[in-house]
């Protein structure tokens, strides 16, 4: 396994543009109405909740990986099966990320391609990020995030500029 390193910044600029991609798509707490707020610090405490157990695993297992200490820990076929739970878990999750990806391109733009096509291409090119390693992305992610917040304070100009705000 290779051995990449990231900088701080290059990690806030993955997890935002992940972040701001799915926000952007799925609107989260529509269910819960005006206490949206509260459903999504429910969910922001889980998720740090589970984040401090993951980090104590890996502090206890620092050479081995998730699956690994899954197996050190409920024993060898337990953590066996365990662990291919886990992964057919993220394979069925991927799966379904290409697939309503495909049909969200298919909808909003490419309305004549074929949804083979699309998703084969986002397959392709996912091969060949993973090929080329995570520094790669890192460095990818700090040219797009600036872009992104040039467009966005931009953006936020011309409409306030527009006269179509009324303070």
């Amino acid at each position: 396994m290779e051995k990449a390193k990231i900088s701080g910044i290059q990690l806030f600029a993955i997890m935002f543009i992940f972040e701001l991609g799915t926000a952007l798509v799925v609107n989260y707490g529509t269910d819960a109405g005006k206490d949206a707020w509260i459903s999504t610090l429910l969910a922001m405490s889980s998720g740090v909740a589970l984040f401090f157990i993951f980090y104590f695993l890996f502090r206890q297992y620092p050479n081995l990986s998730f699956t690994g200490y899954i197996r050190e820990i409920f024993g060898k076929y337990l953590g066996w099966i365990i662990g291919l739970v886990y992964c057919n878990h993220f394979i069925y999750i991927c799966g379904r990320n290409v697939r309503e990806f495909g049909s969200l391109i298919i909808s909003s733009t490419l309305l004549e391609t074929p949804l083979v096509v699309i998703n084969l291409t986002l397959v392709v090119v996912m091969c060949y990020v993973i090929h080329l390693g995570v520094e790669v992305v890192g460095r990818t992610a700090e040219v797009f995030i600036v872009i992104l917040f040039v467009l966005g304070i931009l953006g936020n100009f011309f409409i306030l500029v527009s006269g179509d705000v009324n303070f």
